[in-house]
């Protein structure tokens, strides 16, 4: 049987055949028929036409071609031989084309007709293949409210799967395919309000995936709290990877806002997780838990405290198994980590997510995978325990390594290296000592090119290494790991990158011993650091450059010390001395200074012997506010200052020195606040003794000053070591001796003598006992305040200082100054040494005179006291 229909325009012309059971439509005008757009996802054409019409096998052909009858009437006027609803299926197919400005009242019509779900069926299949895309006389048409009010009454019984799932696919092609009007026609209230009626009938999956699709086509930004309901409702028939990827999709293009934070909604994802069985589906619904959490709203904690979220996910790793997946299903695990609620970050800290994200670093072969993936590790390591990490999460780094081939993932892996050293002990540490962990870091270094990258790759490092014994660092005491720091070096371009640069190598390089610091004693080495010290512009980072300087120099190698005691060396610490502006970093560059000058080499010391680095130790000295801080500048001064060299260049300037000492020492008359402990006494005081013994008559004369004995004399109250006593002293008595030989400039005051007085107290060596003796003996032979020894705190302390006197010199010394005493031809000061006390002291030394000198002034001493005849000149 064939018919044709007539009253219908020309163009463009189709022509219906019957062919058995079913009618073919055929196209006049065009060979090939308009292509369903969504036909890519698995939905078949039923016929090409522009509306399809189904009529039962029995009416007769004749009524169609009826002039003046619409189709809507075909529906409207029910079948007189069967009516029943499975012949809207079977029966042939019969397709007319209207007119344009007729569709949209035929298609109104029919939808008010469409009241079975079969019915509902066919007018969306009909409505399917409409030529929208290439029409634009038929895009006008369906912009209109009155199709979306007859889209949303046939919705009302579409209450089969079925029916559901081809009048989803006819939303979705007029929005797809209509242009923006037709698009913001279908973005209502109204159509949100029948999909979530339709979605009580979508219990297959078919239906799930088209109802998710047509929710997703119709909007980016809006929710209620049915459409929430609705998805909800859906997930119980999203049995199938492609309904969940629909399903999951629709909830990626609804709004972030509250009315989703609801458990219902979590448990919804929970059970689509179990059918997320392919990458796709593990990728969209990651994206709709990304989407989910990445709300502002505080309630979204208690939605997330759930153990099937940590099922769902650790579920979902073993599908993740393409680039895209792992990309997704990281951002997912990431922002449920990240969520600003503590139970649920503790409650997603689990051994079982790392195991997950350990499975899926296997298929993270891309620098963006790795950076995601990264992400989420470190979020999760760093909200849970030390037992989280396993050796397996380790060699997941290692693999991670491999394809972290940009500055960004080299970053991001860092991170999880941090996090794991910071939340770890030293035994997780331990983990991390392995040559392979170190060849992953040579590798990753050769992409860290960025100043962020240098800085977290290095804080990782530096992290790992800092706690752990020697002998476990030494899988990175190798050429490649240094050769790698220097290369980083030229990157490390911030003073962050390379305060932590410098971290790490001192975290490396500390050791018991001086073996591993000659591993970076390099001419490389030491060019990264000059390198480095361009960028060294605030007190941290001179902190950190210098503490890396002096942990590589400490030891006694000459050969490292050589090294580094280079003409631009010497110009990076002069600039980094400009930024020392702190105690701390006054100390660890003063300590740079010292362990490089530290050396026997006079050549290398003369190398420091430059004017500039003078004015340096000078300009540092008036920011040297903590005991630490003066007494490492102190020990600086002293290796500078051990060879003679450095004052033959007189524009060094001995005389800055002094200003130096002068600051440093402690005085409650300038406000400087500071704790002087003996250590640091004696290395002050070392520096004073050093330069003060120096044969140039220019540096004798800088410290040929009264007033720098008072400076001196600060320190006396702190000297409560016998070394430093000793050295104290030494300085003292070179101050003394500097001085012209007049009464006038020897004088001590009685303050000055009994401070002098008080030190016997700690002079317990001999080495002390003789240097106090000596100063002693000095002043009494100088000065003119003779009655200023008429002091039992001056008997008391020669007596006091006898009991120490145990080798000949300091026999000799003590001995000397007694007579130097005595000599003075002054009552009050005879009487007061000729005492019992006195007497025994003098017999208690004889025992330990044992030559030629100390018996003779032992003996001249014991005379002395007791008559004022005897004069030893």
């Amino acid at each position: 049987m064939q018919c044709v229909l007539s009253n219908v325009p020309s163009t463009p012309q189709y022509c219906v055949a019957a062919v058995g059971d079913r009618a073919t439509v055929h196209d006049a005008n065009e060979q090939s028929q308009p292509q369903f757009a969504l036909s890519c996802m698995g939905l078949r054409q039923r016929a090409p036409g522009l509306l399809n019409i189904v009529v039962e096998k029995q009416q007769q052909c004749a009524s169609m071609a009826t002039p003046h009858h619409h189709h809507h009437q075909l529906l409207v006027t029910r079948p007189q031989c069967r009516s029943s609803a499975h012949l809207f299926r079977k029966q042939f197919t019969a397709t007319s084309v209207l007119a344009s400005n007729d569709v949209e009242a035929s298609f109104i019509s029919m939808a008010q007709c469409a009241t079975t779900h079969d019915a509902v069926v066919v007018v969306s299949t009909a409505l399917s293949s409409m030529p929208i895309r290439t029409h634009p006389s038929l895009r006008v048409a369906f912009r209109t409210t009155g199709v979306v009010d007859a889209v949303v009454k046939m919705s009302a019984h579409a209450t089969t799967p079925d029916a559901v799932r081809w009048l989803s696919a006819a939303i979705i092609h007029l929005v797809r395919n209509g242009d923006a009007p037709v698009q913001a026609a279908f973005a209502t209230a109204v159509t949100f309000e029948a999909i979530a009626m339709m979605s009580i009938h979508a219990t297959a999956p078919q239906a799930v995936r088209w109802l998710s699709a047509a929710l997703s086509f119709i909007t980016t930004k809006f929710a209620t709290t049915d459409i929430a309901d609705s998805v909800a409702r859906m997930s119980n028939h999203a049995t199938t990877p492609n309904a969940v990827v629909w399903l999951a999709t629709a909830l990626c293009h609804v709004s972030r806002g509250g009315s989703l934070w609801t458990t219902t909604m979590v448990d919804a994802i929970v059970r689509m997780s179990t059918h997320a069985t392919t990458p796709d589906a593990v990728s969209r619904l990651s994206d709709a838990i990304r989407n989910l959490t990445n709300s502002a709203d505080v309630s979204v904690g208690s939605a997330f405290i759930s153990a099937g979220v940590v099922d769902a996910v650790v579920r979902m790793s073993t599908h993740a198994t393409t680039q895209n997946a792992v990309d997704w299903l990281s951002i997912a695990i990431a922002s449920i980590a990240n969520i600003n609620d503590a139970s649920v970050r503790s409650a997603f800290a689990t051994s079982a997510v790392v195991d997950a994200i350990v499975r899926m670093s296997t298929h993270a072969t891309r620098p963006k995978s790795v950076e995601r993936l990264a992400v989420a590790f470190a979020q999760v390591i760093s909200n849970g325990a030390p037992t989280l990490v396993t050796l397996a999460a380790v060699d997941a780094i290692v693999r991670m390594s491999t394809h972290a081939t940009t500055s960004t993932a080299v970053g991001r892996l860092s991170v999880v290296i941090d996090n794991v050293a910071t939340v770890a002990d030293v035994s997780v540490q331990v983990m991390f000592a392995t040559s392979a962990v170190a060849d992953a870091v040579v590798k990753m270094s050769a992409h860290a090119t960025t100043p962020d990258a240098v800085y977290k790759l290095s804080t990782g490092v530096s992290r790992i290494t800092s706690d752990i014994d020697a002998a476990m660092k030494l899988p990175f005491m190798t050429t490649a790991f240094v050769d790698a720091v220097c290369k980083m070096s030229a990157y490390a371009t911030t003073p962050d990158a390379v305060r932590k640069l410098s971290c790490l190598i001192c975290s490396v390089a500390k050791g018991p011993d001086a073996t591993m610091e000659c591993v970076f004693g390099t001419s490389a080495v030491v060019d990264a650091i000059l390198r480095m010290s361009t960028n060294a512009t605030t007190p941290e980072t001179v902190h950190c450059l210098a503490s890396a300087i002096a942990t590589i120099t400490r030891g006694s190698d000459v050969a490292v010390k050589s090294t580094f005691a280079t003409a631009a060396m010497v110009d990076a610490v002069v600039r980094m001395s400009d930024h020392a502006a702190t105690s701390g970093a006054v100390r660890w560059l003063s300590t740079a200074i010292a362990y490089m000058t530290s050396s026997p080499d006079a050549a290398v010391k003369t190398t420091f012997a430059t004017p500039y680095m003078v004015h340096s130790v000078v300009r540092m000295s008036t920011r040297a506010k903590t005991s630490e801080a003066v007494r490492w500048l102190s020990t600086a001064i002293v290796h500078m200052t051990s060879s003679y060299n450095v004052f033959k260049n007189t524009k060094c300037g001995p005389a800055s020195f002094v200003d130096a000492i002068v600051i440093m020492t402690p005085s409650e008359f300038l406000g400087v606040s500071r704790v002087i402990t003996p250590e640091d006494v004696r290395w002050l005081s070392m520096a004073i003794a050093n330069m003060t013994s120096s044969p140039e008559a220019l540096v004798k004369s800088s410290f040929a000053a009264k007033s720098l004995v008072q400076v001196v004399m600060r320190l006396s109250t702190r000297a409560t070591t016998p070394d430093a006593v000793h050295w104290f002293l030494a300085a003292l008595r070179n101050v003394f001796f500097n001085l012209p030989k007049a009464p006038v400039e020897a004088s001590a005051s009685r303050a000055e003598l009994h401070a002098l007085a008080r030190m016997a107290t700690d002079a317990t060596t001999p080495e002390a006992v003789g240097t106090l003796s000596a100063v002693f003996g000095y002043i009494a032979a100088y000065t003119y305040s003779h009655d200023n020894f008429a002091s039992a705190a001056v008997v008391d302390a020669f007596v006091s200082m006898s009991t120490h006197a145990t080798t000949p010199d300091a026999v000799h010394r003590v001995s000397a100054a007694l007579v130097s005493i005595t000599n003075i031809d002054n009552a009050k000061v005879t009487s007061a040494f000729a005492s019992a006390a006195v007497v025994d002291a003098v017999v208690r030394m004889l025992m330990y005179a044992t030559t030629p000198d100390s018996v003779r002034w032992v003996a001249a001493a014991k005379m002395g006291i007791t008559s004022n005849d005897l004069r030893i000149k």
